[in-house]
């Protein structure tokens, strides 16, 4: 769902672009360059916040799948069907997680990578980002610190989405009254299955009499 999204974005875009050519093709010579830098900036903004609300969109109907096939043990299609509606009105909530995720992620990526970076400029590296003469070493330790710092920030991540998930299904579900009572009331009796007595058959008439 997410990659029809994407291609659905990247059509809208490409009409955008292409409008942006006309406009600016028209412009030459009609108009100033700030009118072209203005309708530039103009078409790409509004070409960001269309990309940004439909990622969001769709992702925030998709955020709770895991959660729920582990905490309600459900197939993967009524999980799907169910993080649709549990999720439905949840998107500022869930790009706010995004937002402390990437946020998060990318500070500790700068922690790390700072004195790497540090050390390889001082013995004369080139550490910029399209740099075709960086040593190996340079590479490697890059590559690392990337991956390192992903795996440290997933769990944080999981969490987050895992407390929203929670807190969807108090505020909708009364998920907290629930366990509250499972916790203080006592279980309900249980219920005695009724016996049926079988009468036995009776005995097969004399032998020469008729049945009455």
């Amino acid at each position: 769902m997410i990659f029809a999204t994407v291609s659905v974005m990247l059509f809208v875009e490409m009409i955008l672009l292409m409008v942006t050519v006309f406009l600016a093709g028209f412009l030459i010579g009609r108009g100033s360059d700030w009118q072209q830098v203005l309708v530039g900036i103009v078409v790409i903004g509004v070409t960001a916040a269309v990309a940004l609300f439909s990622f969001l969109l769709v992702y925030s109907r998709l955020v709770y799948v895991p959660q729920i096939l582990m905490v309600e043990d459900k197939s993967v299609s009524h999980s799907i069907s169910r993080s649709f509606s549990l999720a439905s009105g949840e998107m500022r909530r869930t790009g706010a997680v995004i937002l402390f995720w990437f946020y998060v992620a990318w500070s500790l990526w700068v922690l790390l990578t700072v004195p790497v970076g540090a050390y390889a400029d001082s013995i004369g590296v080139d550490i910029t980002p399209f740099s075709t003469t960086a040593p190996l070493w340079y590479n490697i330790a890059s590559q690392t610190i990337t991956q390192v710092s992903e795996i440290l920030i997933a769990p944080i991540a999981m969490v987050g989405f895992t407390l929203l998930y929670l807190n969807s299904r108090v505020r909708k579900e009364g998920y907290d009254v629930e366990l509250l009572a499972n916790r203080v009331l006592a279980p309900p009796p249980a219920i005695p299955q009724a016996t049926v007595q079988v009468q036995p058959a009776p005995p097969p008439p004399p032998t020469g009499f008729p049945s009455i």
